[in-house]
């Protein structure tokens, strides 16, 4: 299976990313988990308890579990780390990823059980597994188990993650299904087995006489029974008990009731009875004569013997050795039986076609030939050790990737499974090996590798190449003194180039890119593409850092050069802007050298792109200022540390404060540390969007508490919400349980987001944005005027009200131009039925305008700062007017 193939049915189970292919040491422990599966002996219970403990290790999964289904059900077969499913327990096909997963016969991603149509919430909460792996095991064309890696957290797993238990799900499925057929075969053995002991144990000897002379019969009890006729009945005559006998045995059954007079000895006859049911059985009688003195018969004694069960056994063993001939003859792979006895130890005894069309002999030819002979000299060692310890009695079965000697001369790689065959007393007969031609697989698996390490688009190294490479310059700085500098590349105004002419252009110009960088750098020098327009190139050995100057400038000179493109019909002008970071000791971390060499980026597109910038002091200080915040923030989420503060809003039409907007503070120590100093580094790490659903639960709950106490007359809480956060399909919902959980009504509730988050939004923000208006909660814009944006453009998303910039506020009173502006804005807004909040109000004097001017709300330190709970409730209780 592909990584394609594997990540293909992936669901709606939230945001997907593209795909990161697997890194060599994710390739590497998946390849050493195969090995452990192709090595395991052919237990299906081993199997199952070793493929859930490999998933849940190449997978650095919380829990990982294997099941196998059974109707419409799955039964857990083996489960390990934190599997709230105990083994044996039974798991519904139906609304269950595992249950799509039997069906498709296709391997399925959940990245969020909260929000996944595909799962059952509810299940999801009573396992806590909020992500998955679920992959089916095919064999034969049948899925025959199932194994899932499980996590707690949302988004554990991606598409690298599905594309790797694939991967180890083939072997196993190949591994398993022989498990379980060796298993059936067996259990057939020991019922046929115990049927032939039960039947020897309970069938008892019938017996008869014949008088020759009187024509008397006599049958005992028991002859009566084997026939199916009364034992109170007389026995019949001859002709009579001939007609209960299957046709085509008369004659033969009349030859031994009669017996043959010229004989000396008894005889024996095997032949078949019809009973009165209709049902048939097979009989084995002897006869003895005894005779007068000159010879003549006197009369016949006859013993009988119902040996139905042997002869039926007999025969199935016989269709099942045809069965096994015509199996082994026209098997798809290749099978071969090798000898085991002394003397002709690794002689082959027999070979199908498919074995022989792989090693291109013919089946005589095979039969001339030893193991030694048709091993490759590189696998010979250890195909010998292997098989010695098969004849020793070590082991009883084997399974070995090898390579065969074709009769050309070339190799054939095969994965052998080989297992001994014994005799009644347990004694080895023969090994018999089938041998999967590989060779295909081998390539293939080969170009997966090339693929997961190379860039589709340009053929550059990717990502997974790259660490890899840069790892190794690392390394190589301790044997040899000097520096690598680390390139970042991004090609300046490319979104501007896709959206123009089209994305074919723009993956023209990234292929062309890519090809002046592989022209202009050193032979030793790494290119890659890490994405979208982001290059990077590695430089190794250069004695000092200044020597990457006259690098860069070259491919700056290159890269501004006019490109002709297919789709264009003028030379297209592309610059970029680079960004480099150095490494002069092998204790340098990539992460670092990718993190500086950013930073350097931003630099040089900050002072105007087309140019280079290098990492330096004031970058570095930059950065760990950067660090510190992220830490302190990621602190703040982990010990509950986040603060709500709010401060008032008031009506002016009524004059008292009727709102407040709540806004966030990180408590640490003694101060409370305001949103400019870790806001910037929530949006770049995603972790708004928690800071955002934890802020708003936390109000909604100290609203509830002020609606419910008498005397405080809040109508609303106004809360800033990121567009990031909207795009989290998750976070509309966590609104909407809190609003719940605290009975508070979506008409008391305000969201603001900036100007420039929301005209920049994606359109997942600008759904979820309609999902909140669809709770009734207003939707208002915070901070306007500051993107110069247009009211009529502003008015598709459906907005409650705005807030004016607390810049146009201050500069009240200074000139007419000044108070005009505010008082249009106002007025503009009101004929598009919007709100007008007035913010930054410090001065009486700006209260008084702004009220002049018709705004509706006002809010600034004149009327109050933002203030922890119990302040906002002591002022309202003193009933402050303005």
């Amino acid at each position: 299976m592909t990584i394609a193939e594997a990540a293909e049915p992936l669901g709606p189970g939230g945001p997907t990313a593209p795909a990161t292919p697997p890194s060599g040491d994710a390739l590497h422990r998946v390849i050493e988990a195969q090995r452990a599966l192709a090595c395991a002996e052919p237990d299906a219970d081993g199997i199952f308890a070793l493929l859930a403990d490999l998933a849940r290790s190449v997978l650095d999964a919380e829990g990982a579990l294997t099941s196998q289904p059974e109707g419409d059900s799955l039964v857990a077969r083996a489960t390990t780390g934190s599997v709230p499913v105990p083994k044996g327990d039974v798991i519904p096909l139906a609304g269950t990823l595992g249950g799509l997963a039997v069906a498709t016969r296709m391997p399925q991603l959940c990245r969020d059980g909260r929000v996944d149509p595909r799962t059952d919430p509810e299940i999801n909460r009573r396992n806590g597994t909020l992500s998955s792996v679920v992959v089916p095991l095919v064999h034969d064309d049948e899925v025959i188990g199932v194994v899932a890696a499980l996590s707690s957290r949302p988004d554990a797993f991606d598409e690298t993650d599905l594309a790797l238990l694939a991967m180890l799900a083939d072997v196993a499925a190949h591994r398993l299904g022989h498990a379980l057929a060796r298993r059936a075969a067996e259990r057939v053995i020991r019922e046929s087995e115990q049927r032939l002991a039960a039947a020897q144990q309970l069938t008892g000897l019938a017996s008869w006489t014949w008088d020759v002379e009187k024509d008397r019969h006599s049958w005992s009890e028991q002859m009566f029974r084997l026939v199916g006729l009364d034992p109170s009945a007389e026995p019949p005559n001859l002709d009579g008990f001939l007609r209960l006998v299957h046709p085509e045995d008369r004659e033969a059954s009349r030859r031994l009731a009669e017996g043959d007079l010229r004989a000396r000895d008894g005889q024996q006859e095997i032949f078949r009875v019809i009973h009165p049911d209709g049902s048939q059985r097979y009989l084995q009688a002897w006869t003895e004569i005894e005779r007068h003195a000159d010879g003549t018969a006197r009369k016949v004694w006859g013993a009988t013997l119902d040996v139905t069960q042997r002869e039926e056994t007999t025969r199935a063993l016989a269709a099942g050795e045809q069965h096994f001939r015509v199996a082994f003859d026209n098997a798809p792979i290749g099978m071969s039986m090798i000898s085991l006895l002394p003397g002709q130890e690794g002689r082959y005894l027999r070979a199908n076609d498919a074995f022989c069309a792989m090693l291109g002999y013919s089946p005589d030819e095979i039969t001339s030939l030893d193991l030694q002979t048709l091993t490759h000299p590189g696998d010979l060692e250890r195909t010998l050790d292997l098989f010695h310890r098969v004849s020793r009695g070590e082991t009883r079965s084997v399974s070995v990737e090898k390579r065969y000697l074709h009769r050309d001369g070339r190799s054939v790689h095969a994965w052998v499974t080989s297992a001994v065959a014994q005799d009644a007393e347990g004694g080895p007969l023969f090994l018999i090996s089938h041998a999967m031609d590989m060779t295909d697989r081998r390539k293939e698996r080969a170009e997966l590798e090339r693929l997961a390490l190379t860039d589709t688009l340009t053929g550059l190294a990717n990502r997974t190449l790259l660490g890899d490479r840069l790892d190794q310059a690392l390394a190589r700085l301790d044997r040899r003194p000097g520096a690598c500098a680390f390139l970042l590349l991004d090609v300046d105004r490319f979104k501007l180039v896709n959206d123009s002419l089209g994305h074919q252009v723009g993956d023209q110009l990234l292929v062309e890119v890519a090809s002046r960088l592989e022209a202009v750098v050193r032979a030793d020098s790494t290119v890659a593409r890490l994405g979208g327009d982001e290059f990077v190139v590695l430089t190794e050995g250069l004695d000092r850092p200044e020597d990457v100057h006259p690098v860069t400038q070259r491919l700056l000179e290159v890269l501004r050069r006019p490109y002709t493109l297919e789709g264009s019909q003028d030379t297209l002008v592309a610059t970029v802007s680079i960004g480099i970071s150095f490494a002069t000791t092998a204790d340098r971390s990539p992460t670092d050298l990718y993190r500086e060499a950013d930073l350097a980026l931003y630099r040089a597109k900050d002072s105007g792109r087309d140019q280079y910038a290098v990492f330096d002091d004031d970058l570095r200080a930059r950065a760990v200022a950067r660090m510190e915040a992220e830490s302190l923030l990621r602190r703040a989420l982990a010990d509950d540390l986040l603060v709500p503060v709010y401060q008032p809003i008031v009506d002016l039409t009524e004059g008292r404060i009727t709102a407040v907007e709540v806004l966030a503070r990180i408590r640490d120590g003694d101060r409370l540390v305001t949103p400019d100093a870790f806001v910037d580094v929530a949006e770049e790490t995603g972790l708004i969007v928690e800071v955002d659903a934890r802020m708003f639960e936390l109000a909604t709950g100290q609203f509830a508490r002020w609606r419910a106490t008498p005397g405080l007359e809040l109508r609303r809480l106004s809360a800033n919400i990121s567009a990031r956060s909207l795009e989290d399909p998750s976070f509309v919902e966590r609104m909407r349980r809190a609003m719940t959980w605290f009975d508070v009504p979506g008409s008391a509730i305000r969201v603001e987001l900036t100007e420039h988050s929301l005209l920049t939004s994606s359109p997942a923000a600008h759904q979820s944005l309609r999902r909140v208006a669809a709770l009734g909660v207003g939707v208002g814009l915070d901070d306007f005027g500051t993107g110069y944006s247009a009211l009529a453009y502003l008015q598709r998303f459906q907005l409650d009200f705005l807030k004016i910039d607390r810049s146009f506020i201050a500069r009240l009173g200074r000139s007419a131009r000044d108070d005009a502006v505010v008082s249009a804005v106002i007025d503009l807004a009101h004929a598009h039925d919007l709100i007008v909040i007035a913010e930054g109000v410090e001065t009486r004097e700006q209260l008084a305008a702004v009220r002049e001017m018709g705004c509706d709300r006002a809010q600034g330190y004149l009327m109050g700062r933002p203030m922890e709970a119990d302040a906002v409730a002591a002022l309202i209780a003193g009933r402050p007017t303005w």
